[in-house]
This record gives C-alpha cells, structure tokens and sequence, in this order.
C-alpha cells in the first residue's frame, strides 16, 4: 500500500512538472512584458510568451527564457524572470532555432530587416551581449525551416524564402549539417524531397517530429533515420494541440476540447518507430556532400589558373615596356577634397540647426542617413563623426542621455 501511493504520488508530480514546462508563471509573464515595455511600448501584449522549443532551452540545472525574434534573455528561477542580456537592438532573428550546446546558449537564423540569414550567436556571460560565431563551409543561404540538434550537429533543412508577393519563393530542398566541433557546414543535396513539408515540429530526447495535413515525418536522432507515414497511423490530425510531452510520449488534445478536462490522447513515438520498422531510412544519403563535385570544379579551375598566369605575366611586363603612366598629384588629391567638401556641407547642417544638444534620430536627419537600416546607420553614423571631429576637433561629442542611461545625445560645440 505504501509503495502504491509513492508510485501514484511521483506519477502526479511528473504529470505536473510536465504541464508546468508548457508555461510561463504569471510573476515571470509580467517581469518579461515590463522589461519589453520598456523599450517597445505596446509590443509586449504581441509578443509570444509560450515556455517551447522556441523560446526555452536548458543549461546544467536551468532554465532560460528569450522571446523569439528579440535578444532579451531571462533565466528562470522559481515563479521569477532574472533578465541577463544588455541588448539594445533587436528584430533581426525571428524564426531563429534556440539551442544549448557545450554550456552555451545559442540562436541559429532568422528573418529580420527584409532578410533571411544563417548567422549563428552565442551569449557571452562576461559582456552579457550575443556575439557573431564564425562558421566554415556551405552554410544555407536562409535558414526559415526545420532544425535539431543530434550528436554534436546541427540538421536543418526545409528552408523557405518567401518572395513576399514581389519575387518568386525559393525552396532550399538541400540538407545541411553544421559540425560544433569543428563549426564547418556540409550540404548534402540528394536528400528525400518527401520530408520537406510544411507543420508544425515536436522534438523531445530521441525524436523530432513534424506533420502536415496528411503525413508525418519522424526522425530518430540516434540512429540517425526517419520514416513517413500517413497521420492517421500516428493517431493524430493535422490541428492537434499539444498539451505537454513526457519522455518520448506527447500528449495532446483535440480542437473541439471535449477531452480537455476529462484527459489527453497519448502519441507514443517509441511504439510508432517500432511498429513501422519496415519504412525507416538513412536521413544522411548514400552519396557524399558536394563537396566532391566542387572539388572537381576546384581542380579544373586550378589547371586553367596555371595555365594562364604565365601568359598573364609575360603580357604584363611586355605591356609596361612600352608604357610609363605618369602621377598626376591633382588626381591623387581629388578624393580628399571631395571628402573635405562633404564634411564641410555637413558641418554647416549642424550648425544651421542652432541647438547645443542633438538626440539621435535629429543627429541622423542632419546626416542624412535616418532611411538607412539601423546598422548602416550606425556605422554610417560612426564615420561621419570621425571625419567630422578630425576636421573640427571637438565639435561633437557623445553623452549619456541623464533621464535614459540607454540612449545617447550629441553635444555641438560652435567653437570647434
């Protein structure tokens, strides 16, 4: 009797903890949306706040929270929301896959600014900031698919760039590993075109699973194959809602809701990939990257490079014989009188504005650069004020805004 209630106790736990995973506290979904408040007014009640594949990821012992298509980053303690990042800039990475690797929090991809990118960032604990993570190798030209992690590598593929009404929509049907040892990409191009396909994605220890409207596909990371079945062998339709998952079983619910308070249907991906042994199949092809192919590319364009370079020297040499150009000294200084002419129309703008302190967007107006995208403005903005200060030392210099220790102003000195 004793071990009976033990085993249903734990049971009631493990139910719980489950659901809990599924959902942000109300203590921590308020910190959250005070902190994006802050700086993005009436943003936050958009903002989705699900606790997912999306937007969590565990290190060691925690739980760490960041919304997607934003750089903020909380961990999670107890019912509170610790926010552990400085970042100031974000909307650059929607979509992006959140994953944890080697004792770091990483962010993969993304749509943002009108573009699509495959730019992996990690946290940096120390600056608290995300920073750029070189890779090496054919790394998608947009990533907007499906991604997991397995063995040390990232899979992902599946990518979609929409033409927004405007151009055609490109589909990526190539399959990209990206090795975390060695951060290099391959591509494998003969990859099985059934499994790309639009849905929704569930991903637990063992499996990452995705359907449409009338098929699924499950991968089994270890090892590394996947079968396609119809979804009514899976036991499920295409608009399920996903309650919670325990070890490799989801749980989920049916639209009408009859189920909800009366209990959830069960998918078992151990029984399916079981039963279903006969349709399994290697993820990676047979055939290699290629990488072989570019490699043959590679050789050919070497022989043609050593052909050519001896007839490319011997017609340069031949050619400055009979040719001395001389050094005009105006045409050399007329890049930096152009330049010098521009700093002094800029110069003159600011001046023209009679203010002593200018706030960013102001500044940018007076630069001419506020239609430019926020970091070519901010670069933009750095080499203006560079050119500017060496003409006129002092001219400009930046400070802290004393209301908004986030936001800098430019102080205009007239007697530079």
């Amino acid at each position: 009797m004793k071990f009976t209630c033990i085993f249903f106790t734990f049971l009631l736990f493990s139910y719980s903890w489950a659901q809990d995973t599924c959902k942000l506290y109300p203590k921590q979904i308020k910190l959250v949306k005070q902190t994006i408040s802050k700086q993005f007014d009436g943003v936050a009640e958009k903002v989705f706040l699900g606790k997912t594949l999306i937007t969590t990821c565990i290190v060691g012992q925690d739980t760490f929270f960041n919304p997607d298509g934003y750089y903020y980053l909380f961990k999670l303690t107890g019912d509170s929301a610790i926010r552990l990042d400085l970042s100031q800039y974000h909307g650059a990475n929607f979509g992006r896959r959140l994953f944890s690797w080697n004792n770091k929090i990483y962010q993969l991809g993304g749509y943002g600014y009108f573009t699509n990118h495959s730019n992996l960032i990690y946290f940096e604990n120390i600056s608290r900031e995300w920073l750029f993570q070189p890779t090496k190798g054919q790394a998608p030209a947009f990533m907007n698919g499906k991604t997991f992690l397995c063995n040390n590598s990232i899979y992902s593929f599946n990518h979609l760039k929409g033409g927004n009404y405007v151009e055609k929509d490109i589909v990526d049907s190539s399959l990209y590993q990206l090795d975390l040892l060695k951060m290099t990409w391959k591509k494998y191009v003969n990859f099985d075109k059934r499994l790309i396909m639009g849905g929704d994605c569930f991903e637990t220890n063992d499996f990452f699973w995705y359907h449409n409207q009338v098929y699924s596909a499950i991968i089994k990371k270890k090892p590394l194959k996947y079968i396609i079945i119809d979804n009514e062998k899976v036991g499920c339709v295409a608009c399920i809602k996903i309650k919670y998952q325990l070890n490799n079983n989801l749980f989920f619910s049916w639209p009408s809701s009859s189920l909800i308070d009366e209990g959830y249907c069960k998918i078992s991906l151990d029984s399916i990939w079981n039963k279903y042994t006969n349709l399994q199949l290697n993820l990676i092809p047979n055939e290699n990257t290629d990488d072989s192919s570019e490699q043959k590319q590679s050789n050919s364009a070497l022989w043609y490079l050593l052909i050519a370079v001896p007839f490319v020297i011997v017609f340069w040499v031949r050619y400055n014989r009979k040719r001395v150009v001389p050094v005009d000294d105006e045409l050399v200084s007329e890049d930096a009188e152009v330049q010098n002419t521009n700093t002094e129309i800029m110069y003159r703008k600011i001046i023209e504005l009679n203010k002593e302190i200018l706030s960013m967007e102001e500044l940018d107006i007076a630069l001419e650069i506020n239609h430019l995208t926020l970091e070519s403005r901010k670069l933009r903005r750095h080499r203006h004020l560079t050119e500017l200060n060496k003409m006129y030392p002092g001219f400009i210099v930046r400070t802290k805004d004393e209301v908004d220790k986030r936001k800098f102003l430019y102080r205009i000195s007239k007697k530079a």
